[in-house]
């Protein structure tokens, strides 16, 4: 199980009053992508890529899916959102299980 929190995303303020739609930045995006591009060539990869439904975790995702997922869709889980109790979101990866990685 590979937990990675989202890249730099836009700053809260008045111009993302819905913390939930907050962005990457380009920054964040060349960023991650070189994290992503970097350890793909150290053998990283998973079966699955799980997400929570804010704008810049899926962001993310889309970015570590194609290297580390070859060909995997990155899934939304409502339960990686923030404030889920901790029980719900144990749960739900349980759900997601299986026999190799998961990101």
């Amino acid at each position: 199980l590979y937990l990675v929190r989202h890249a730099i995303a836009e700053p809260r303020g008045e111009d993302w009053p819905d913390d939930s739609l907050r962005p990457l930045t380009d920054r964040g995006r060349k960023r991650m992508r070189s994290i992503a591009q970097h350890l793909s060539a150290r053998g990283v990869e998973v079966e699955r890529v799980l997400t929570s439904p804010l704008v810049r975790a899926r962001q993310t995702a889309d970015l570590l899916a194609p290297l580390w997922a070859r060909g995997a869709t990155p899934r939304v889980v409502d339960a990686l959102a923030p404030g889920v109790a901790p029980a719900r979101v144990a749960g739900a990866l349980r759900a997601h299980a299986g026999a190799g990685p998961l990101c």
